[in-house]
């Protein structure tokens, strides 16, 4: 963290995911690191932070400032403002759930200097898709049983899951021996930010990385450097990403993502549900049985005709 701060950066420092009642000394520990913000990633941690800051620090004592991840789920006015208010939040990442549109949408109806200086997009990433607190490296790459004699193996080496496409999903463990498993292909805006700085005023973006090399990781930035800048289009970034290799050497791509902008379907185009068919199903049975009953009471109606001879 030092190397960062002597080289004129910010260190900010990531939070878990999740804590567990008996994980609560990690708030504190949180707190001694010096770091210059925090990304927190619960409510519940965002809480107990903020109880632990004072207002007014003392003297010659520090804090660090405190930024709101994706997983807050800022999703609308109400909860941004709350998140950002009451919390005195520096920035906050809104959620994966809206689209493009609604994201421009959303900081185009807050105030502009709120918009410009406290709202973050994630620009690049690779989506957690999945977290579990089974962990594969002590499970796969040791004999032991828990942290206290596995080894760590989390420390000196890679795993990933392949699926049935070849692509390779990178697995990351945290500091409580809990799995996170990412999106091969990553995720990219390259192709909103023009739409996110004229109409939504957004001028905070990162970029996360999480299985690309040193070489690689120069050739992106610098893309979305020149895109930023306005020195090539959208479209000219988007194929220079798709091209971007991990650590294995392997290309696995990139996509919009939750950025993609759908429109919703009418109720008649969507899949019906079980219970829809199971009760059209039943509609139809009275209907076919009420016209068979109809038919019977007709037929008895008709009058009998005889032949005399």
């Amino acid at each position: 963290m030092k190397k960062i701060q002597e080289a004129g950066k910010k260190a900010v420092v990531a939070t878990p995911r999740v804590l567990k009642p008996d994980e609560e000394k990690l708030w504190r520990f949180y707190l001694s690191l010096n770091a210059d913000a925090l990304l927190v990633r619960s409510a519940g941690l965002l809480r107990k932070l903020n109880e632990l800051i004072p207002e007014k620090t003392e003297e010659g004592k520090t804090y660090p400032r405190l930024r709101g991840d994706f997983s807050l789920n800022a999703a609308n006015i109400l909860t941004t403002s709350t998140f950002l208010e009451r919390f005195n939040l520096e920035r906050l990442a809104l959620t994966h759930d809206l689209n493009a549109r609604q994201i421009r949408n959303l900081a185009a109806a807050l105030p502009p200097q709120t918009a410009s200086s406290k709202i973050e997009i994630i620009l690049h990433c690779h989506l957690p898709i999945f977290h579990t607190e089974h962990c594969v490296f002590c499970r796969f790459l040791s004999d032991g049983n828990s942290y206290k004699d596995c080894g760590h193996p989390c420390e000196t080496n890679d795993a990933r899951l392949r699926d049935s496409n070849g692509k390779d999903h990178l697995v990351l463990a945290d500091m409580g021996c809990r799995n996170t498993v990412f999106n091969a292909e990553a995720q990219s805006g390259a192709m909103f930010v023009q739409d996110w700085i004229n109409i939504g005023n957004i001028k905070n973006y990162r970029i996360e990385l999480v299985d690309t090399d040193k070489n690689e990781t120069v050739l992106l930035l610098n893309t979305y450097e020149k895109l930023l800048r306005g020195e090539i289009s959208s479209r000219d970034a988007y194929d220079q990403l798709r091209k971007v290799k991990d650590k294995n050497g392997n290309v696995q791509g990139c996509n919009v993502g939750s950025f993609a902008v759908r429109e919703e379907k009418s109720r008649d185009g969507m899949k019906k549900t079980a219970a829809e068919i199971k009760l059209n199903n039943q509609e139809k049975k009275k209907k076919r049985y009420t016209n068979n009953t109809n038919n019977k009471d007709n037929n008895s109606k008709k009058p009998s005709s005889s032949v005399s001879r």
